[in-house]
């Protein structure tokens, strides 16, 4: 558990999730570091490390946040999320302020992605070249050093890490729309400021 300043919320590691399981049509924000940072966390040794901050809008009607480091070495990742879990659209920004407080203190400069404004084509590309959809890590660094496919990213579908202890909320895509107009409105008004 990493605890930020004062006030701020806490952040827990969870070690049982090694793949991020939402539909493009859930990600909020994209926020991907545009450097390689060297990085001892949790006990690993110090190694090349990537970060990744996925926003995510939860069929409750709530978001989630989680932090993503790849740790190109020793080809595993560690994956953080706020506590609580599940948090309303009006603490989005602070958490997500949190979130890119928590890895720039590791080393990171991060850059937002913009993915709601890509166009479908560029959002698939994205998603593909990036280790948080693949649940085989080694198969991703031998295709990301140019050994071709080697592996596939997970369907973006289902409960993000598919905890058996059920403390994340199920990000099952629903077919009814889940932001109000005036919510989604405040939501647009919120991403376009980035």
């Amino acid at each position: 558990m990493c605890e930020q300043g004062k006030g701020a919320r806490v952040l827990l590691l969870y070690p049982e999730i090694k793949v991020i399981q939402i539909s493009p049509d859930q990600i909020v924000a994209l926020i991907m570091s545009i450097n390689t940072a060297m990085v001892a966390a949790e006990g690993k040794p110090l190694q090349p490390t990537t970060a990744v901050i996925v926003g995510s809008r939860n069929p409750s009607g709530g978001f989630s946040l989680f932090i993503y480091l790849y740790l190109a070495q020793s080809e595993e990742c560690l994956v953080y999320a706020t506590d609580p879990l599940d948090f309303t659209l009006e603490q989005y920004r602070e958490f997500e302020m949190e979130a890119l407080q928590f890895v720039e203190t590791m080393g990171f400069m991060m850059e937002n992605l913009h993915f709601r404004k890509m166009t479908p084509e560029r959002q698939a590309t994205t998603l593909r070249d990036l280790p948080i959809f693949y649940p085989d890590l080694h198969a991703f660094a031998h295709r990301a050093a140019g050994g071709g496919e080697g592996g596939e990213a997970v369907p973006l579908a289902g409960a993000a890490g598919a905890l058996e202890s059920g403390d994340l909320p199920s990000l099952e895509p629903e077919p009814e729309p889940v932001l109000s107009t005036e919510e989604l409105g405040k939501l647009i008004r919120m991403l376009s400021s980035f």
